[in-house]
């Protein structure tokens, strides 16, 4: 099985942080609050005891989660299928038959740019997966690959033929 760029654990705390900044913002604005009376004090008291359960598991997914997606991830291709793993709590297996594969593309977003990581993005006719943290050159080798692997069955149009029957 092959590994994805070990710079995909820093890109993926980098980007979880970024979109974690409006939970951390608001449950420190909560924290400042003040209530008038008695009652709205023992409500903001829940508000701020749920917030912080609810940030506490946000902080788990930000810090900790990125720093096992390294280990866990990783894809492989062979003549006939390509295989993803993905999922750090949920585990996820997909086995994408190559002659079942339409389209391929190579994504890569701003923050994936200054870590040099892309994203290859698989369509079929059912689905699309998508392989997030490869080398921008590596990536550029699977998309290749992958079009040599897929171009005689679409050429052929083995591929189109198993749905009629």
């Amino acid at each position: 099985m092959q590994k994805l760029d070990s710079k995909i654990n820093v890109y993926q705390l980098v980007l979880r942080t970024l979109i974690s900044f409006i939970f951390y913002g608001g449950f420190i604005v909560l924290l400042t609050l003040q209530g008038d009376d008695a009652e709205t004090e023992v409500l903001l008291l829940v508000a701020k005891i749920v917030a912080g359960v609810i940030i506490f598991f946000f902080a788990i997914w930000n810090f900790v989660l990125p720093l096992f997606i390294y280990k866990i991830n990783g894809y492989q291709v062979n003549d006939d299928h390509l295989l993803n793993v993905k999922g750090v709590l949920f585990q996820r297996t997909d086995l994408i038959p190559i002659k079942r594969i339409q389209h391929i593309e190579k994504i890569q977003g701003p923050l994936q740019m200054v870590f040099k990581i892309a994203t290859l993005r698989i369509f079929t006719a059912g689905s699309a997966d998508m392989i997030i943290g490869l080398p921008e050159d590596v990536c550029e080798d699977l998309l290749m690959d992958i079009k040599k692997k897929v171009d005689p069955f679409l050429a052929s149009g083995e591929g189109f033929e198993d749905e009629d029957k």
